[in-house]
């Protein structure tokens, strides 16, 4: 269940940061470009020319969320075989190839009931013929924004909370407009890895205590790494 400490999540808080900043602040329309964007594949670059340095960060993205991604948030990101595992068994790269384009998809642990859960992963599954589900990475909200350009404090990686209908947990990582030419995405790759627990890989039967996986339809349990 979620609590609701998790679905109020400062309303109000939000809804003035979403009038200061759109309004007084002077900047562009964020909810509006990722509404338009949603499909783009520069996606990132649009929402960056419109809000430089994660600026879109303080406000909601989706009109189906609740409020921006905080720092003390658990986010995961889906693992999904063989798009994303080696033949080793191990991370690939490409888990986060799409922060640097298109926008890269977590689940907001702290808004994700086990019944929102089952139905992203089922429609994955159904969706992805060809794809097993290997289980999650999980990050904090801090540990994303702490990842930085050189030595620089400047920014690498945005989070926003780009909710959808029929999953309003969903939020995205996306490259901020601040890295410099010196600071190539696999770099970048590299301290999204760290973030995420070195890639550590919670399996499906010990994440969420095997709640998603037990709810899971019988049809696509031989496509569950349990």
């Amino acid at each position: 269940m979620i609590t609701n400490r998790c679905r109020i999540c400062s309303r109000v808080s939000s809804t003035l940061k979403d009038f200061y900043f759109h309004h007084v602040g002077g900047v562009g329309d964020c909810l509006g470009t990722s509404e338009r964007t949603d499909e783009a594949t520069d996606r990132v670059a649009q929402i960056n020319a419109i809000g430089p340095a994660c600026r879109c960060e303080l406000v909601r993205m989706s009109e189906f969320s609740p409020c921006p991604v905080r720092n003390i948030e658990r986010l995961d990101r889906a693992v999904f075989n063989p798009i994303h595992i080696d033949k080793q068994g191990r991370l690939k790269p490409s888990l986060f190839t799409h922060a640097f384009a298109k926008g890269c998809s977590i689940q907001r642990g702290c808004l994700a009931t086990t019944e929102e859960l089952v139905a992203f992963f089922t429609k994955m599954l159904r969706d992805q013929v060809g794809w097993t589900w290997y289980g999650v990475v999980t990050a904090s909200g801090e540990g994303i924004r702490a990842i930085t350009v050189d030595d620089s404090k400047s920014r690498g990686m945005c989070l926003y909370d780009t909710a959808l209908r029929e999953n309003p947990a969903h939020a995205e990582i996306a490259m901020s407009s601040t890295p410099s030419l010196q600071f190539d995405e696999p770099e970048l790759r590299k301290h999204l890895t760290d973030a995420f627990g070195g890639g550590k890989i919670v399996r499906p039967k010990e994440y969420r205590g095997g709640a998603v996986l037990d709810a899971m339809p019988a049809d696509l349990r031989s496509r569950i790494a349990v």
